[in-house]
């Protein structure tokens, strides 16, 4: 049917991967290409997005048909970003695995931070803090800026002291475009840093030892210092081979001590307000329509809107047992996880930042990935996945275990790798403890080193 209404009307082109016909709002980036999306993903992943210059588009004007003037309203909404940032910042909206942010340009992930810390979709940031923090020392000014104006004090403790090491001609360049505040900040702590070395190369000269002219003497530790008041930090390559390490230990403790006693960047500003202490906010009454009540009996206030959009598992007929006596407005559904575990997934389906899993227990990464993986919830998966592989080391038959389980090739081997340090006995024993299938997966990679278990 032709009407005088489409995306591409909007815009000059359409998305290639947002270009669905069952879409509800329209977002034009500012190269012009239209996003065909849906109004409750925006709702549901983000603060501020539909914020942004709306229009409503009527798809009936022009048309008398009397079936195509039923269809509702369209939003436009026109925003600031690129096509290339909108594109990102959609599918980690969208129910699926969350991109890959790996060998993308700086500039591009910088862009893509930016936006998600502006319309607060909280299931991107994890991703992108990821990227800066491995990016370093590259970029350190441009990433020390960033932490800075969103209150990421670790990234801006762990950015800093690169900024110390960076040539003085890029020094400049990088200081022209920073905010005056930071450039002032940055100047008490790089100040802070001068002074210890300045100490530190005139004490130098002043050590003295009969023995030392058969080593490298307190001279070869100056050129190794090159200017670089960031040498310090790396005190061992300093002093490797020189008299130092034989008769001048002392010197050497007492400036690590004084680098490690340097004040955290953070420490120097007092306009920045950084986001310590996060309080998880609870779904409002007005959108709560279920309670989910975990297997130790706590009941989780919830929206069917966030169930649906971060997994349509959630909604299939086996799973939504209506438990008998609930009122009939709000359904009560039984869950099978704990409550601990039903805290942290439902943390990553709310509009709100997403649970560290670094700091978390293994039993606890584990029990969260595994009911990622029953619920398929895209914004838990990548992470629980990442820290699944990161923990075959410590935890390598769980991990094998797990990445059997649900088919993840790459994991199974770290896991299988790791597993090659454990005694046969041992293997043999913690496999018998699971159904055969995972021992007959080990039994095909390693077939010399156990045998199978008695039936």
């Amino acid at each position: 049917m032709s009407t005088s209404f489409d995306s591409e009307s909007l815009g000059d082109s359409i998305s290639e991967r947002f270009n669905a016909t069952d879409h509800d709002v329209v977002l034009i980036s500012s190269d012009r290409v239209a996003f065909n999306f849906y109004r409750k993903n925006i709702q549901v992943h983000s603060v501020g997005l539909l914020n942004a210059k709306a229009n409503d588009i009527d798809p009936s004007a022009g048309t008398n048909d009397v079936e195509f003037s039923a269809v509702p309203m369209i939003e436009a909404v026109v925003v600031d970003e690129t096509s290339k940032t909108l594109d990102l910042l959609l599918q980690f909206m969208s129910q699926q695995l969350p991109p890959s942010l790996e060998g993308l340009p700086f500039m591009d992930v910088e862009a893509l931070a930016e936006a998600a810390n502006k319309y607060g979709v909280y299931a991107a940031l994890p991703a992108c803090r990821e990227f800066m923090w491995n990016t370093l020392p590259e970029h350190s000014f441009e990433i020390l800026a960033q932490a800075l104006r969103h209150g990421d004090r670790d990234l801006v403790d762990h950015a800093a002291p690169f900024t110390i090491d960076v040539e003085p001609q890029h020094v400049r360049k990088a200081l022209q475009n920073l905010p005056p505040a930071i450039v002032s900040l940055w100047a008490q702590y790089r100040e802070v840093w001068e002074e210890i070395f300045q100490d530190a190369c005139k004490s130098l000269f002043e050590l003295q030892h009969p023995r030392c002219g058969a080593l490298a003497g307190p001279g070869t530790v100056v050129l190794r210092m090159r200017g670089r008041p960031a040498s310090l930090k790396d005190m061992r390559t300093l002093a490797r081979r020189t008299c130092i390490t034989r008769f001048h230990t002392s010197w050497a403790s007492s400036y690590r001590a004084r680098v490690a006693a340097i004040d955290k960047f953070s420490t120097f500003s007092n306009e920045y307000v950084f986001k310590d202490g996060l309080v998880i906010p609870n779904v409002s009454d007005e959108d709560c329509d279920i309670v989910l009540q975990s297997e130790d009996g706590v009941d989780f206030r919830f929206s069917r809107d966030k169930l649906s959009v971060h997994s349509e598992i959630f909604h299939s007929a086996d799973l939504m047992r209506l438990t008998v006596g609930s009122p009939p407005d709000i359904e009560t559904v039984s869950l099978t996880e704990s409550s601990s575990t039903l805290a942290l997934l439902l943390q990553f389906m709310s509009r709100q930042p997403q649970p560290c899993l670094k700091t978390i227990s293994f039993d606890d990464l584990a029990s969260l990935a595994e009911a990622a993986e029953k619920y398929q919830v895209y914004a838990a998966l990548g992470p629980c996945r990442i820290y699944m592989q990161l923990a075959a080391l410590n935890h390598p038959l769980s991990v094998f275990k797990y990445s059997t389980a649900h088919g993840h090739q790459s994991m199974i081997e770290m896991a299988e790798r790791y597993m090659h340090f454990m005694s046969s006995a041992r293997v043999v024993e913690e496999l018998g403890k699971l159904p055969k299938s995972y021992e007959l997966a080990w039994v095909r990679s390693s077939p010399s080193r156990i045998s199978r278990r008695p039936a």
